[in-house]
């Protein structure tokens, strides 16, 4: 996913996106986000609110739309690297960078797109600031190409200089997640089985295991099996087991995204896997799939979590 650009994602239309920006109790007071740690000031004119992953503004007499998304980016060169990809999706945008990028700051980027946002010509004033507590936000400044002025530029950086990070709040539902997983072994299992009137059958099954152990260090294994019958006694089975055992895969944390607690796993080579956590009844779901939760006490020595 791109954190530079992340458009689609809050501007369905034009009409409608600052539509939504201007309804709804906006505010003109300044806005916060604990749990990101941020808090910023719309500049004068503009009125905005909450949205998921960010804030969006409005305006009743200035076209466009100013945005504030969050990233999870950590440095200036993967700041960069993103801004320099541009934007492209199936929906008719496609934006590419169209000036030089600048410093904003100490820790910030600014740069100039210009291209198509659902098929209509636009450009964009783009902002890249990095919080010294991890991750930042996205500021975009965007209207349709022909209304677009130097104006535009002024909006972006009077909102990035109200910006202010402070260290992210926790709220109390993701610590209680970390004690509830904490020297746990999580396990998915799912199953597979059709037959005929013949005598034949495929079947096949699958397991995945975490263990997150109270260090701070993961294990992620997982199995999968094939067999298959082709009636009257024959048969071939076959299986396949992926996944390394090995202490300290990774590093596990559990995370407050847009209002949902969600499971980080960082695995050393640099892949990452995330889970959004639900309860259901005392059961534990992982993206809606259930999974199984067991501890250095179970019963069977193989459902125990391999944390030393």
């Amino acid at each position: 996913m791109r954190y530079w650009l992340l458009l689609p994602v809050l501007l369905l239309t034009w009409t409608s996106a600052r539509s939504q920006a201007v309804a709804d109790q906006p505010t003109t007071e300044p806005m916060s986000d604990p749990y990101r740690g941020i808090r910023l000031q719309a500049p004068d004119g503009w009125v905005g609110q909450a949205v998921e992953g960010g804030f969006i503004f409005g305006s009743h007499t200035i076209p466009g739309l100013l945005l504030v998304l969050f990233h999870d980016l950590n440095s200036l060169d993967a700041l960069r690297a993103e801004a320099q990809q541009g934007l492209v999706e199936d929906d008719g945008t496609m934006l590419r960078l169209s000036s030089a990028l600048e410093p904003f700051g100490e820790r910030g980027l600014r740069g100039e797109y210009e291209g198509t946002i659902q098929g209509q010509a636009a450009r964009v004033y783009a902002i890249g600031l990095l919080s010294p507590h991890g991750g930042g936000v996205t500021i975009l400044a965007a209207t349709e190409a022909n209304r677009y002025t130097d104006a535009y530029a002024g909006y972006a950086e009077a909102l990035a200089r109200s910006v202010v990070f402070t260290a992210p709040q926790t709220p109390s539902v993701v610590d209680e997640w970390r004690q509830r997983l904490s020297g746990m072994r999580l396990t998915y299992l799912s199953s597979y089985y059709s037959g005929g009137v013949d005598g034949a059958y495929v079947g096949s099954s699958s397991e995945a295991t975490i263990d997150l152990c109270q260090a701070g260090y993961f294990l992620y294994g997982s199995s999968s099996s094939l067999s298959v019958d082709g009636g009257f006694g024959s048969g071939y089975n076959a299986s396949g087991y992926g996944g390394g055992r090995d202490q300290g895969q990774g590093q596990w944390e559990v995370v407050h995204r847009g209002g949902q607690s969600v499971l980080l796993l960082r695995f050393h080579d640099g892949r990452t896997h995330e889970y959004i956590l639900t309860d259901e009844d005392g059961k534990t779901f992982l993206n809606g799939e259930r999974y199984y939760r067991t501890g250095p006490d179970a019963p069977v020595a193989e459902h125990r979590p391999n944390c030393r």
